[in-house]
């Protein structure tokens, strides 16, 4: 976990420690189930990590690659602080899902959500696929999104960023995208930041929020 948001390993465990939660015993290994309370306040203690390193100008290994462009990517513009956390982040958690469903017996879709008051974009992989299906938010889920998606915005989803229109198979904006390697998933990650900025008009990605889903094994209620 440590190493995919490159943070050092020893710092991870003394954050950890820290927090004195009442779930861990001494001198126990820092162990827990995906997708369980447990595995969720380590992720919160690890996002702090990262939130802090980019606060003090530390490059992180998600940040490295939410920013290295494909060669036919347009450039990202001059970043703030919150958004260069917001795409280390999202590569993370892109991550995060893409290594639960290669778990052994894993039968069900992790998925995770980036949400701004109203608009969200978020990105399911599949359990026995290495794509992710990824939604963009449409006024057909949410009538108020109509305020934001002009006839022009909905034609740069289309054409611009290679989204289907909503239809049969989703009520939202939808495209899937090949999963090979860590780019990819960094990829999939600077689409979502694009795509909240310059169609729906995000400005402060300090007032995120994300979800993200691990689903469990075959038991898994």
């Amino acid at each position: 976990m440590a190493d995919a948001a490159g943070v050092n390993q020893k710092t991870f465990r003394q954050a950890l420690r820290d927090q004195h939660f009442s779930w861990h015993r001494h001198n126990a290994p820092w162990e827990a189930e995906e997708g369980s309370p447990n595995h969720r306040d380590m992720l919160r203690v690890l996002a702090t990590i990262t939130n802090a390193n980019c606060e003090r100008g530390k490059t992180s290994a998600p940040e490295t690659f939410a920013t290295s462009l494909r060669l036919d990517e347009p450039p990202l513009g001059r970043l703030s602080i919150a958004e260069k956390n917001w795409l280390a982040a999202a590569t993370m958690f892109m991550t995060q899902i893409d290594e639960n469903r290669r778990v052994k017996n894993i039968v069900r879709n992790s998925y995770c959500i980036f949400e701004v008051e109203d608009v969200y974009f978020q990105c399911l992989a599949p359990y026995d696929h290495t794509l992710l299906f990824c939604e963009a938010v449409s006024a057909e889920s949410n009538p108020e999104i109509g305020l934001i998606l002009t006839q022009e915005k909905e034609d740069r989803l289309i054409r611009e960023f290679g989204f289907a229109a909503p239809g049969s198979s989703s009520p939202n904006f939808s495209q899937e995208i090949e999963v090979n390697s860590a780019s990819d998933l960094a990829y999939a990650a600077r689409m979502a930041y694009r795509v909240l900025r310059d169609i729906y008009g995000v400005k402060d990605f300090g007032t995120a929020t994300f979800r993200v889903v691990l689903r469990g094994v075959i038991d898994d209620n």
